[in-house]
């Protein structure tokens, strides 16, 4: 990941190299991908937490 800000046609950082907007669209598809794989998996422990009584998610009480 780029430390600075990479706004939308940037020019690609030295640590990034040049790609077709294809292969960038399936790059960002990807990172979606698993920033929603991510956000389920936290869920599912959130409510397996909550059903067991337990953790952050535990009911206050």
């Amino acid at each position: 990941m780029p430390t600075a800000p990479a706004e939308e046609g940037s020019r690609p950082g030295a640590n990034e190299p040049r790609r077709s907007v294809g292969a960038r669209a399936g790059l960002r598809r990807q990172a979606k991908l698993r920033r929603q794989a991510k956000l389920r998996r936290q869920a599912k422990l959130r409510r397996q937490a909550k059903l067991r009584g337990r953790g952050r998610a535990a009911r206050p009480g």
